[in-house]
C-alpha cells in the first residue's frame, strides 16, 4: 500500500475490516472537516440574527437542489474509475477522470448556471411568501452561491475519481488547506478585519466566501492532477476531445444518483417549506438550521463512509470478488451504527449548549428558537443510526453500477413516508410533527437500505458469475 493511496491488492484481498476503516478514515475525515467549516460559516452566520439564519438555511436548500444535479459526474466517475481498477484497467481509469472533469463538468455547468441564476428569486419569493425579509436577504446570497456551481461540479469529478481509485488522502489534505482558505475569506468578507481596506460585506460576504474556498480547490486539484504524481492524471490534452458513447454512459449511471440527491435535498426544502406553515415558522426554521449542523457533523461522517464502501465494493465487483463485496456492504453498515449510535446521544444531550452559543438574537427569540432545535436533536436519537446505515448500504449498491435502487429507496422512505406524516402532523403539532415525520422517513430509509442489499446479493448467487469463474486481471503494464 502506497502513501499516498489504498492498493488494489489490499482492497481486494487484505483484511477486511481494517481496509475498509484504512480507505474510509481519510473520506470521513474530509466529511468531518467540510461539516466543521460549514458549522463555522453558520456561527458567524448566526452572530447577524435569526433573519440571516433563516435565509442563509433557505438559500443553501435551494442551492443544494440545483447542485444535486452535478452528483452525476462524482457518481458515475467514482463507480466507472473504481471497477476500471479492480480490472488492473488503468488506462481506462486515467480516460474516465479526464472526461469526467473536461467534457461533462463543462456540460453540466452550461445546465446549472442560468437555472440557478434565474430560478433563484420565484424560488425565494415561493419558499416564503410572508416573509420578505428572509427573501430579500436571500435572493442575494443564493445568486452568489449560483456562481460556485461550476467550480463545484468540477471538483466533484475529480474528487470522485480519487476515491475510485483508492486515493482518499489527496482530497483530505485540499479539503484541510481549503477550509483554512474559507474560513479566513468568510469572516474577513462578512465582519471586515479593522486597521485594513477589508470592510464586512454582512450576510452576501458569506457567499462569495464559500465561492472563493470552492475556487481554491479546484485549482490545486487539476494542478496535482496534471502533475503526474497522483494514482491517476489526466490525459495528453490531444485526448481532451468529449467521448461521446462514455459521455452517454455516465449520464445514464450517474442520472438517478443525480435524482437522487435532487430529491433529497428538494426534502430539506419542502420540510422548511412546511416549517413556515407551522405557528413558530421563522423560529423553527433557524432552529433546525441550527442543529442541522450540529446533526450534520455525524452523518456527513457516515456519508464519508458510504463513499469508501462504493470504492471498496465497485473494486471488488470490477475483480469479480463477489463474496468480499457482500460482506463489505454489511461491516460498512456495522460501523455506520456502532458511530452513530452514542453520537446521536451526545449531540442531544449538548446540542442545545452549543446552538445557545451561537445564535445571537432577543432573549425570547434565542429561547424560542432553542426549545424547538433541541426537540429536533431528541428526535434524531434513534433515526440517526438507522439513516447512517441506510446510506452505507446505498454507497454499497452504487458500488455494484446499481443507482437505481438506491433512488427507489429515498423515493420510498422520503416521499411516500416520511414528508406526506410531516405534512400532516404540522398543523396539530407544529414543528415536532415535521421532526417526527423526518425520523419516520430516515428509519424507513435504513431498513429499505438493509432489505435491498440482502435481495441484491442473493440474486448474486443464483447467477453464473462467481469467484470460480473469473479470469485474470487485465494487465499491470496499463498502469
Amino acid at each position: 500500500m502506497s502513501r499516498q493511496h489504498v492498493s488494489r491488492e489490499q482492497v481486494l484481498r487484505g483484511p477486511l475490516v481494517r481496509t475498509l476503516l484504512i480507505l474510509a478514515w481519510p473520506t470521513v475525515t474530509t466529511a468531518a472537516l467540510q461539516g466543521i467549516v460549514t458549522a463555522l460559516d453558520g456561527v458567524m452566520v448566526a452572530r447577524l440574527g435569526e433573519t440571516a439564519v433563516a435565509a442563509v438555511a433557505s438559500a443553501r436548500q435551494v442551492f443544494q437542489v440545483i447542485l444535486g444535479l452535478g452528483a452525476a459526474i462524482g457518481a458515475s466517475t467514482s463507480i466507472l474509475v473504481a471497477q476500471a481498477i479492480g480490472r488492473g484497467d488503468y488506462a481506462a481509469a486515467r480516460h474516465i477522470a479526464t472526461q469526467a472533469l473536461i467534457s461533462f463538468s463543462l456540460l453540466m455547468s452550461a445546465l446549472l448556471l442560468p437555472l440557478g441564476w434565474y430560478g433563484a428569486p420565484p424560488v425565494m419569493r415561493g419558499l416564503a411568501p410572508d416573509d420578505h425579509d428572509v427573501v430579500a436577504a436571500g435572493i442575494p446570497y443564493l445568486r452568489v452561491l449560483v456562481l460556485s456551481l461550476a467550480p463545484s461540479v468540477m471538483t466533484f469529478g475529480a474528487l470522485g475519481a480519487l476515491r475510485g481509485a483508492g486515493d482518499v488522502r489527496t482530497p483530505l489534505r485540499l479539503t484541510f488547506w481549503t477550509n483554512i482558505i474559507t474560513v479566513i475569506l468568510t469572516y474577513a468578507l462578512i465582519f471586515g478585519l479593522p486597521g485594513t481596506l477589508v470592510r464586512g460585506w454582512g450576510l452576501i460576504g458569506a457567499a462569495w466566501g464559500s465561492l472563493g474556498g470552492r475556487l481554491v480547490i479546484l485549482v490545486m486539484l487539476y494542478a496535482m492532477l496534471a502533475s503526474g504524481k497522483l494514482v491517476l492524471r489526466l490525459e495528453h490534452p490531444r485526448r481532451w476531445m468529449p467521448d461521446w458513447p462514455l459521455l452517454r454512459q455516465m449520464a445514464w449511471l450517474g442520472g438517478p444518483q443525480a435524482l437522487s440527491a435532487i430529491l433529497l435535498n428538494l426534502w430539506g426544502l419542502l420540510a422548511i417549506r412546511v416549517l413556515y406553515m407551522t405557528p413558530e415558522a421563522r423560529a423553527a426554521v433557524a432552529a433546525y438550521s441550527l442543529s442541522m449542523l450540529l446533526r450534520n457533523l455525524g452523518v456527513w461522517v457516515t456519508w464519508g463512509l458510504g463513499e469508501a464502501t462504493l470504492a471498496m465494493v465497485g473494486q471488488n465487483w470490477g475483480g469479480r470478488r463477489l463474496s468480499r463485496a457482500r460482506r463489505v456492504g454489511w461491516q460498512s453498515a456495522r460501523v455506520a451504527l456502532l458511530y452513530l449510535v452514542p453520537v446521536s446521544v451526545a449531540m442531544a444531550l449538548f446540542g442545545p449548549w452549543l446552538m445557545g452559543a451561537m445564535l445571537v438574537d432577543t432573549p425570547e427569540r434565542e429561547a424560542a428558537v432553542l426549545l424547538i432545535g433541541t426537540r429536533f436533536l431528541w428526535s434524531q436519537v434513534l433515526a440517526m443510526p438507522l439513516l447512517g446505515a441506510g446510506m452505507a448500504f446505498e454507497g454499497a449498491l452504487r458500488g455494484t453500477g446499481d443507482t437505481t435502487t438506491p433512488l427507489w429507496i429515498n423515493i420510498l422512505s422520503l416521499y411516500v413516508c416520511g414528508l406526506p406524516l410531516a405534512w400532516v402532523l404540522a398543523p396539530t403539532m407544529g414543528a415536532d410533527g415535521v421532526w417526527l415525520g423526518m425520523a419516520v422517513g430516515h428509519g424507513v430509509r435504513g431498513g429499505l437500505g438493509a432489505w435491498f442489499w440482502a435481495r441484491a446479493v442473493r440474486s448474486w448467487s443464483r447467477t453464473q458469475w462467481t469467484e470460480r469463474l473469473a479470469g485474470p486481471p487485465a494487465a499491470e503494464a496499463n498502469r
